[in-house]
């Protein structure tokens, strides 16, 4: 589902959402406060299923066609990918079945109307906090561009998040920042500039510009395979290895996405070591 038009349609969804609620809670004051009100509960119903519903068959039939209409919108919820929209749909099930509790049998079922009352209260919540969660964010313009470029597979929101665990860093030229055989405390990534990888003094690779450093440590936990040395001065997002591993326990979907970014550019750098070692004419 396109997230553009999601985000368009969230004032109507909050309209509809309004509309349902307001049914839902008629149809529950109704209930509670007795058959005294059952004349509200009746509007509300009609309200529910739709101006069509005025004149045509009595409360009962339509309260049993809301009940399958329900039960028709529930397999839906179950087809929809999106959280949001499963939701959404989900009360609108709900909203379409309560009548049904109160109409159609001898007398009103209070227990599963309650039930039903809590569940589109939950999922009011939930909803709330889901559009609270995709309101659009700003970054700076270098975080946006590593973000379109490398971590383009992660929501803009899940990629804010993941900045708040990292640091900015300048390296001078020359300065080392992985030694080999020694341990690794943070996850890079280059942001500006190159480094040279070199293994037992000897110069293996280069490492460019939305590259990381440090990721076979942070999937591993391995010392550093290899030396790294900044050949021109860098500019370097740094995240702190155990800052970063509480982080992600607490957020696993990013950690799952990261983990499939830190894949294709492991995959990149073995694509490049190959072709270097087909022309080693050009290390």
């Amino acid at each position: 589902m396109n997230k553009t038009w999601a985000r368009r349609a969230e004032p109507s969804i909050l309209a509809i959402l309004l509309i349902l609620s307001i049914t839902c809670l008629v149809n529950l004051a109704g209930i509670t406060l007795g058959r005294h009100f059952c004349y509200y509960c009746r509007l509300s119903v009609l309200f529910s299923v739709g101006p069509l519903v005025l004149g045509f068959g009595s409360l009962m039939h339509w309260s049993l066609y809301g009940f399958h209409f329900g039960n028709i919108l529930y397999l839906v919820a179950y087809l929809v990918r999106d959280i949001l929209w499963l939701r959404i749909v989900t009360i609108a099930a709900i909203a379409a079945m309560l009548p049904y509790y109160y109409c159609c049998h001898s007398s009103p079922q209070y227990q599963p109307i309650a039930w039903c009352s809590l569940f589109v209260a939950v999922n009011l919540v939930q909803i709330g906090l889901l559009i609270w969660e995709r309101r659009p964010v700003f970054v700076g313009e270098r975080e946006l561009q590593i973000y379109r470029e490398v971590f383009n597979s992660l929501s803009a929101r899940e990629f804010v998040k993941l900045l708040s665990v990292a640091d900015w860093k300048q390296v001078a030229s020359e300065a080392k920042l992985l030694s080999q055989n020694e341990s690794v405390d943070a996850l890079m990534l280059i942001a500006r500039g190159t480094g040279g990888v070199q293994i037992d003094g000897r110069h293996v690779a280069d490492i460019r510009v939305n590259q990381f450093l440090g990721e076979m440590a942070f999937l591993t936990g391995a010392p550093a395979s290899a030396d790294v040395i900044a050949q021109t001065e860098l500019q370097v997002l740094s995240w702190p290895l155990d800052k970063l591993r509480d982080f992600l326990v607490e957020y696993p979907q990013i950690h799952f996405k990261l983990r499939g970014v830190l894949g294709t550019d492991l995959v990149e750098k073995l694509r490049q070591r190959g072709h270097a070692d087909a022309h080693p004419s050009l290390m």
